[in-house]
């Protein structure tokens, strides 16, 4: 996912607007799921455990290991959600595309 949005930021400049829309609600969709399950990760680890070091030592390897169980079970949602609003915004530039040769 960091890679892809890696080769968006290199070619920015080239898109329009309505994917430049697009990219930016998809990443900020994945930058406040990503917060929202380490904000209850890490609250959930240290109101169990007394021990700040037991916390960030066992906690750590637990977060690694829950947060690609989460992302191997929702990748099929957002590979879904992802192609859907691809489709969307697919169908909105050909209508506008549609829109500016008919004006023509």
């Amino acid at each position: 996912m960091f890679g892809l949005f890696k080769e968006i930021i290199e070619d920015w400049k080239d898109y329009d607007i309505v994917e430049k829309a697009y990219w930016s609600v998809i990443g900020l969709l994945f930058s406040i799921g990503f917060l929202a399950f380490s904000w209850w990760y890490w609250v959930g680890m240290f109101n169990a455990t007394d021990n700040f070091f037991i916390a960030f030592g066992v906690g750590f390897i637990l977060y690694l290991v829950l947060g690609t169980i989460i992302a191997l079970v929702t990748a099929p949602l957002m590979t879904l959600l992802s192609l859907s609003a691809a489709t969307i915004t697919g169908a909105i530039i050909g209508l506008v595309k549609f829109y500016r040769q008919a004006r023509i």
